[in-house]
């Protein structure tokens, strides 16, 4: 595989695989969103193209139940007419049976006949007032008319039932006389059987609008059903793949960071070798000097007990000064002969810790192995920070007693990373291996 600033097929594979999950996660949200899976003809064509196929035919079968709507109440209003009317002679053929009767003089039948006229009257009005929406089915012009049943255009046809005086031969009539009142009963018997046999008719019609009202909202509810089950989404379905996309992309983002990130190895191959035979990398400013590294912990520790000010002893760290042994002495104990030329006294002329001083065998100084490490760590440590491009701050934690391994950003000097000390050991190695020289890990 070539190494390469100008292309990173790590990072176009990435870009791509996440570009794939975006995507799904939009069209996921927008499911969620509007509670459809097909939310147009690029989701799904055929679905789509049948959803809206059914979504008009349930407008078709709205706009038909409005109408069957409308023809239910304007036959209502004539069979609540008819209904009227038919009371109303049923009084009058009261009146009519009264006026009949022998031996009545001329007041009473004079009474009977005005309550005879009143009820006829009555029986006109509401005649004239059973319309509705301009129909009006039960008056004496009163005209045939028809409801559409149907999408296709199928109607329902409504008779028109004239109910007014006229038509039922009651407006002449008169119970002043007793011949007036016994021709009227007959009159009045078969005007009572004709308007039971008009509001028949009109019963059955509006039976009849009534089905097929009750049909065509079942059948709407059926279409709406069918439309949901085509494009509806499965929102506990959706919520499990929206939580899904989301942790894929947070793993493509990481893959993107991680494969951006490739190239930077390619700075270890641009390394040269200082004296001593150690890799160590040399950082240079914009006017090219050398970059002089600030100092933590026992380093900077260390740089004050040789004399030097802290950029003194950083300046000599960067020309190679092994600051390894005062290191090691400002973490170890100092032995008798150190604590001779520091001024201390000896334990033999203090009496309080002469026993002490006499069984205390000779200090143990830190062995090879470990100064060894510590100058292996350190050394993978720049090798690391000048790979990221960070600058190294090393620090001594005088409580654990170790070594901390910081990398600070160039221009503002915050902390942005820790370094494990196997890990420093690690990407030190891949870096050298780079360049074709081993890490003793075993120094």
């Amino acid at each position: 595989m070539t190494l390469s600033v100008n292309t990173n097929e790590g990072a176009m594979v990435a870009l791509q695989n996440l570009a794939r999950t975006n995507k799904s996660l939009e069209q996921t949200q927008l499911s969620i969103t509007t509670g459809l899976r097909v939310n147009g003809p690029k989701d799904d064509a055929s679905s789509f193209a049948i959803a809206q196929n059914m979504r008009g035919e349930v407008a078709g079968l709205g706009a038909v139940q409005t109408a069957l709507a409308n023809g239910d109440a304007t036959v209502s209003v004539a069979v609540e007419a008819g209904k009227a009317v038919s009371d109303l002679l049923i009084e009058m053929k009261a009146k009519v049976v009264q006026a009949n009767q022998a031996g009545l003089d001329s007041t009473s039948r004079s009474a009977l006949h005005n309550d005879f006229a009143e009820l006829r009257n009555q029986v006109e009005e509401i005649v004239k007032a059973a319309d509705f929406n301009g129909t009006n089915l039960v008056q004496a012009s009163a005209t045939a008319t028809s409801v559409l049943s149907t999408v296709d255009g199928s109607t329902i046809s409504v008779s028109a039932q004239s109910m007014d005086i006229s038509t039922l031969s009651i407006a002449s009539l008169t119970l002043t006389t007793s011949v007036g009142a016994s021709s009227a009963l007959s009159v009045v018997d078969s005007a009572i059987t004709s308007v039971s046999d008009k509001l028949a008719a009109l019963g059955s019609v509006a039976k009849r609008i009534e089905v097929q009202g009750e049909f065509n909202t079942k059948l709407t509810d059926i279409f709406k059903s069918g439309i949901g089950n085509l494009v509806d989404a499965d929102l506990a379905a959706e919520s499990a793949k929206l939580q899904a996309l989301q942790i894929q992309q947070q793993l493509g983002v990481q893959a993107l960071s991680i494969a951006n990130s490739g190239p930077q190895i390619i700075l270890g191959l641009f390394w040269s070798e200082p004296r001593g035979g150690a890799f160590r990398p040399l950082p240079r400013s914009r006017a090219g000097r050398p970059v002089r590294r600030r100092m933590h912990g026992p380093w900077r520790a260390a740089s004050r007990r040789s004399g030097r000010s802290g950029w003194q002893g950083e300046e000599a760290m960067d020309k190679g000064v092994d600051f390894t042994s005062a290191v090691v002495a400002r973490i170890t104990p100092p032995s008798r002969s150190n604590a001779e030329e520091a001024g201390e006294t000896r334990a033999e002329t203090r009496p309080e810790t002469a026993g002490v001083a006499a069984t205390a065998g000779p200090e143990e100084r830190p062995d090879d192995r470990r100064v060894g490490k510590i100058e292996q760590l350190r050394a993978a440590a720049e090798d690391v920070a000048q790979g990221d491009g960070v600058r190294l701050s090393i620090s001594y934690d005088e409580g654990t007693g170790r070594f901390i391994y910081r990398g600070l950003d160039p221009s503002t000097g915050e902390v942005v990373r820790q370094y494990p000390p196997d890990e420093l050991l690690e990407r030190a190695a891949r870096l050298r291996e780079l360049r074709g020289v081993a890490i003793d890990r075993e120094a």
